[in-house]
């Protein structure tokens, strides 16, 4: 692949090819059915309006942190999988939710107070939601 400058000054969004016969990038169906599932699970048992992103969001943060912790890779590899539910994994699970919530926190505290930072980002964010509408709008 060749090499690409991003810009995240201007908030260029450079969208990758596909790798052709290997896939196209998005999610295995039965990765989206996983999702799908989760969060229905998720809508009947929070209150509140929680959007679908929110929950998606919230939902593959955790498990991107949770499948790089090698110690429940580990236990994954030794363990049925309701084994493997009552090990360590509520211990990881609790320090990723608290970590995420902090994470999110601290990006809210700085977007909020620094107007610099919060352009950038309104920027970025509107050029993402723009050409997501653009995208649906040709559908």
């Amino acid at each position: 692949m060749a090499e690409q400058k991003l810009d995240l000054e201007a908030a260029e969004v450079v969208k990758l090819p596909g790798l052709g016969e290997a896939g196209t990038g998005a999610a295995p169906e039965d990765e989206k059915k996983a999702l799908r599932e989760i969060v229905s699970k998720m809508n009947d048992l929070f209150s509140g309006h929680i959007t679908e992103a929110d929950f998606l969001g919230a939902v593959t943060t955790w498990q991107g942190h949770l499948a790089n912790d090698e110690r429940l890779a580990a236990q994954a590899r030794n363990n049925s999988e309701e084994q493997f539910a009552m090990g360590d994994f509520k211990d990881a699970f609790t320090d990723i939710v608290i970590e995420a919530q902090d994470a999110h926190n601290q990006i809210a505290e700085q977007l909020l107070k620094d107007e610099r930072i919060f352009g950038a980002m309104q920027r970025m964010v509107a050029k993402m939601v723009w050409q997501g509408f653009q995208q649906h709008k040709g559908a």
